[in-house]
């Protein structure tokens, strides 16, 4: 068993059976920060995704009916 399983680690799941290397209390630091970064990405993201769904919608909605009719 490698060394960086000895010590006290955390393994994330990052996707289903996807794992990280071992990480200690600085790599896991770091990858907290990394994902924080990301987590604030996707919290801007939502309402834009929201609105253009929206939008999508509306214009969907008007040449499926313009068609229909």
């Amino acid at each position: 068993v490698s060394p960086a399983y000895r010590v006290p680690h955390v393994l994330v799941e990052v996707a289903a059976d996807m794992y990280t290397r071992p990480m200690g209390p600085d790599q896991l630091a770091e990858f907290i920060e990394t994902v924080t970064g990301q987590l604030e990405e996707l919290r801007a993201m939502h309402p834009r995704l929201t609105a253009a769904r929206a939008e999508w919608a509306v214009r969907t909605d008007t040449t499926t009916n313009a068609e229909v009719a």
